[in-house]
């Protein structure tokens, strides 16, 4: 309520409700809160993803066909990924841990769960020197 009048906030005057907010549309105007925001083109990565979709698209259909998404999703969730997301819309799961036990930063309930998809993730070095660096799926 208190920052709509500033002028920074006129561009967003959509925002009428908590979850109209998306802070990603600061920086790439018109996303949707929770879609992907970059053209595949531009990130190397997508064309990975792309090449391995059918056994990523595999393991995930298999979590939700065992009714464990809901567990992952909560499990080793946090908070910056999740904090726009209305209920029973567009969610995560994290699969890297930022905290590690013994070094190895995709041991994790959701690696276990997708194992090729961790495996192909923790093979591009996209994930790795960066502080922030986080791996999801929803």
């Amino acid at each position: 309520e208190e920052e709509r009048p500033l002028p920074y906030y006129a561009q967003f005057a959509h925002w009428q409700q908590p979850y109209d907010i998306n802070f990603n549309e600061e920086w790439f105007p018109g996303v949707s809160p929770a879609a992907p925001i970059w053209d595949k083109a531009s990130v190397p990565l997508a064309q990975v993803l792309e090449a391995g979709a059918q056994a990523i698209s595999a393991e995930f259909a298999s979590i939700v066909d065992r009714g464990l998404f809901d567990t992952l999703h909560f499990e080793g969730m946090r908070a910056e990924g999740q904090d726009s997301a209305p209920y029973e819309a567009w969610r995560a799961v994290e699969l890297m841990t930022l905290e590690p036990q013994g070094g190895n930063l995709w041991d994790t309930v959701a690696c276990r769960a997708a194992p090729q998809t961790c495996q192909l993730l923790a093979s591009r070095p996209e994930f790795y020197g960066c502080q922030h660096a986080s791996a999801a799926t929803s």
